[in-house]
Order: structure tokens, then sequence, then C-alpha cells
């Protein structure tokens, strides 16, 4: 988080800490609670009851929830982080250019 910062002064001159760390964790609450919520969806949808013994498709249902779905959200991440631009180098290069400013 304290790159993205650095970043948004280096690109905007504005040095807005407080937002971006409160919408970063704001969005870590709002994905558990969807993420939360999508299991308990799932788990419904596929026919779960506790405490009793789950059918084959419920069985498969959960298989499929808890392995190859989360799998494929990677996939999709890993996919849209092929944008993100700092890398070591950016951000080295980021900090030189705040420091020679603030001097």
């Amino acid at each position: 988080m304290a790159d993205v910062v650095d970043y948004g002064q280096y690109k905007n001159g504005v040095r807005i800490t407080g937002m971006i760390y409160s919408s970063v964790i704001f969005f870590i609450k709002l994905g558990v609670a969807i993420g939360g919520a999508a299991a308990g969806w799932l788990l419904a949808g596929y026919g779960y009851q506790a405490d009793t013994a789950q059918t084959e498709a419920t069985q498969q249902g959960i298989l499929l929830s808890f392995t190859i779905y989360p799998a494929i959200g990677s996939i999709l991440v890993a996919f849209v982080m092929r944008w993100y631009v700092l890398d070591n180098q950016k951000v080295g290069e980021i900090h030189l250019e705040l420091n020679r400013d603030a001097k």
C-alpha cells in the first residue's frame, strides 16, 4: 500500500495516504464479506445440509466450490496483475524522484 501512496504522489503531486489505506482496507473487508456470502450461496445451491450425509451431487459441488472456482479466480487475478506497473525498479525510480523533489 505504501508504494501505491508514493506512486499517487509521483503521478499527481498529492499525497493521500489516509484515502489509500482506508480504501484498500474497505475493499479487503468487502471482498471477505462477498467471499463468505458466495461460499454460503454455493453450498446452499448444491444442496448442502449440515449434520447429514451429503449426496454425490453435493459432494461434487463442494469440491468444485473450494478447488476449481478459487483456481479460476486466481488465474483471473494473475491476468489482471499484468498491468500492475510497480516493480522494484519503478518503485526505486519513484523514491529517487520524490526524495529529489523534497530537497
